[in-house]
């Protein structure tokens, strides 16, 4: 594996201990920092859910165009 391997695999994993991690009982945690990681995580989520969806709309996309392409290449050769 090399080191870019290694870097994605590792941002990967901590992304997903950040969401999944369990509570340390010996940390005081304040309200403030409860709500921090609340907003962080809502947005981390709403951000992946933002790029999903542009990848599907771009991707949707050019299958429009490319279909409305064929179809007037069509029916241009058959008015010939």
């Amino acid at each position: 594996m090399d080191r870019d391997q290694k870097d994605t695999k590792s941002g990967l994993n901590e992304l997903l201990t950040y969401f999944f991690r369990k509570k340390d009982p010996t940390k005081k945690v304040s309200i403030n920092l409860k709500l921090m990681h609340g907003i962080n995580k809502i947005s981390i989520i709403i951000f992946i859910f933002a790029v999903i969806l542009m990848m599907y709309e771009i991707h949707y996309e050019d299958m429009v165009v490319t279909i409305y392409f064929f179809y007037r290449k069509s029916t241009f050769s058959n008015r010939l």
